[in-house]
């Protein structure tokens, strides 16, 4: 009779590189330098990699050495453009004699500025408004009926040339002119008289 049967077992087994990790660990400092020394030598592929303050420094040094070639090469081209400066200098000084150009009196000419005559200068004009333009502008500033305007204007054109109204010019002829009453004719007469100048249109 056939019996089957289960049983449950626990291994634990090391792979070589962890026997390899475990015997490395356990050396002591020394012999564990001479352990990574021989397995150097023996095995071509190692290579003992540097510290990472030796690459620092060899990078420095690198980056120093490139920048003293720069400065060497930027000075070089310094003197190289100050002496063909200089050469330019002694050339232009060889070809020009400067004691024929100041000895020269036709070389130098002085010349005066020209006096203008008042002729020659252009005067802008300056328009001057008439007493009655000014007279006008101001009572168009008046909200004024058509009719009321018109009045003003013929009192203003009457004008003598001292600002006063003209004596032939009476009130019933200028309401009879515009068919309306002497009174409305007086009131556009006071509104002039307080136009600007003052004492304008009095009689």
């Amino acid at each position: 009779m056939v019996r089957l049967s289960q049983q449950l077992s626990l291994e634990q087994r090391l792979t070589p590189q962890q026997i390899l990790l475990s015997t490395l660990l356990q050396l002591p400092t020394l012999s564990l330098e001479q352990k990574i020394k021989t397995e150097l030598e023996l095995n071509p592929v190692l290579e003992e990699a540097q510290e990472l303050e030796e690459v620092e420094e060899q990078e420095l040094e690198e980056n120093q050495e490139q920048a003293e070639e720069i400065q060497e090469e930027f000075e070089q081209l310094e003197d190289n453009n100050k002496s063909e400066e200089e050469e330019l200098y002694e050339e232009a000084e060889e070809e020009i004699n400067w004691e024929d150009l100041v000895n020269d009196d036709e070389a130098y000419e002085l010349k005066l500025p020209r006096e203008k005559k008042e002729e020659e200068y252009e005067r802008p004009e300056v328009y001057t408004a008439t007493l009655a333009e000014h007279l006008l502008n101001q009572l168009r500033m008046y909200n004024l009926s058509e009719q009321a305007f018109r009045i003003g204007e013929y009192i203003i054109y009457n004008l003598r040339d001292d600002g006063y109204l003209d004596p032939e010019v009476s009130l019933d002829t200028i309401a009879q002119v515009f068919q309306t009453t002497p009174e409305e004719v007086e009131k556009v007469l006071k509104l002039i008289q307080h136009l600007d100048p003052v004492g304008i249109a009095a009689r």
